[in-house]
């Protein structure tokens, strides 16, 4: 069971008088012929512990002595097997079987999921692994509930599909908590995933996606959070898109999407704060994925921008507020179209960029439509080198002059490794909106 061990004596006394029973004890002193010796041929044991076992025949004869160690029981199999260590839980799980981490634990042992689908539960637990836990092409492994793996080396070196439904990831001393391979999916849908490393120049993460990876990267209802100056929440080098609708905090990029990427992000709500000299949402060089916000919270708590985008890239913002302390809201060094507001649905002013430079900054010609929304708040150039169109509906740009009590209001983003909060609030400054003919 998860609490002992049943134990089988195996003893004979061939020739002789007969075997009377047998005696168990933590204790290796030998017992006497009157000591209550068990007639039966079990015992049951407790876990991490030495026994001293003697037999006795019907003429009084003890035999020498013999011992055994027990093992510790750390994971429950599906409740029917427990395991010392999490690679002989995965070894005896069947596919789709959970396995349940029994109490707090240092395991070291390597753990490689093959061939089939298993899910972890900590239950309240903290696992401590100084060794990857490897998920191999076609299967899934989902840790689920809450609990903890803490590592000095990256948690999860996905190759085919992973998902945390809870669980603290953190490492100290990796590149990424979560690092992505391959094809299959990497999906956050609860818990938090930290990288607390501070090495210089390490660009310590929390989820990396490689190169050749063309899986998907997605995170809702979770906590992402990184500390050294120049690490990063997510990063995508593969193909992939990422969809994201939680909390991320970052002194670099919230999200990268890294040189010879093609894949799309898209915001669907949450809040995103870069604090460092570094974008909150990036699109590198070489890239041609789409960025859509459709709702959400992103600010640049320094003085870079809080979108920045390098190629082709589409950006199309529908509701939320992008905020830049101390440079451009959204600045776009490429060519691609840049859509702010949906010309089919009024939101009037729920989209709002705010810059302490510009609120929409262009580095090279290109499209830029407002439809029905939005308001531009900016201390120097509403729009820098930008000449927007008014989407249908009877909408026109209205320009207006600086306003002491502007309507965009203060956004305040929390840092979550440092636990301190950043505040931006417009006032003063010049603003743009759609107004209504």
């Amino acid at each position: 069971s998860a609490s002992s061990y049943r134990i089988t004596v195996n003893s004979s006394d061939t020739g002789g008088s007969g075997l009377r029973g047998f005696y168990a004890s933590t204790s290796s002193a030998t017992p006497s012929v009157s000591s209550s010796w068990n007639g039966g041929t079990t015992f049951n044991a407790n876990p991490s512990t030495t026994y001293y076992v003697w037999a006795i025949d019907n003429a009084g004869n003890i035999s020498a002595v013999h011992s055994i160690t027990t093992a510790a029981i750390n994971y429950s199999v599906h409740n029917t097997r427990w395991c010392t260590n999490l690679n002989q839980a995965i070894s005896l799980a069947g596919g789709g079987n959970t396995i349940y981490l029994l109490r707090d634990l240092t395991d070291n042992t390597t753990a490689t999921l093959s061939g089939k689908s298993v899910y972890f539960t900590p239950y309240g637990h903290t696992l401590t692994r100084n060794v990857t836990i490897t998920v191999n092409s076609g299967c899934t492994f989902v840790i689920n509930g809450s609990g903890k793996i803490s590592s000095n080396t990256t948690i999860i070196t996905n190759k085919g599909n992973f998902k945390a439904e809870g669980p603290t990831l953190t490492t100290s001393g990796a590149v990424a908590t979560i690092r992505a391979y391959s094809n299959g999916y990497t999906n956050i849908t609860g818990g938090t995933i930290y990288n607390t490393n501070t090495s210089v120049n390490s660009l310590a993460s929390c989820i990396i996606g490689t190169g050749g990876y063309s899986g998907t990267i997605s995170a809702s209802g979770c906590t992402i959070a990184a500390k050294g100056a120049d690490s990063c929440g997510i990063i995508q080098g593969g193909h992939g898109n990422v969809t994201i609708n939680c909390n991320i905090s970052a002194p670099n990029n919230c999200v990268s999407i890294n040189s010879g990427s093609s894949a799309s992000l898209i915001v669907n709500g949450g809040n995103y704060l870069t604090y460092g000299s570094h974008t909150t949402l990036y699109f590198q060089t070489n890239t041609t994925g789409a960025l859509t916000f459709n709702n959400g919270n992103a600010m640049q708590g320094s003085n870079e921008a809080c979108i920045y985008t390098n190629s082709s890239n589409a950006v199309k913002i529908l509701k939320g507020r992008i905020v830049a302390a101390g440079g451009v809201a959204l600045y776009r060094a490429g060519t691609g179209s840049v859509t702010i507001g949906d010309k089919n649905t009024a939101y009037g002013t729920s989209i709002r960029l705010y810059g302490k430079t510009n609120a929409v900054a262009f580095a090279k010609s290109g499209n830029f439509t407002l439809s029905n929304g939005g308001l531009f708040c900016a201390t120097k150039t509403v729009c820098k080198n930008a000449t927007p169109k008014s989407g249908r509906r009877g909408y026109s740009i209205q320009n207006m002059t600086t306003n002491n009590n502007s309507d965009f209001g203060t956004l305040t983003l929390k840092d979550y490794i440092n636990n301190k909060n950043y505040t931006v609030t417009a006032h003063k400054c010049y603003r743009v909106r759609l107004k209504a003919n």
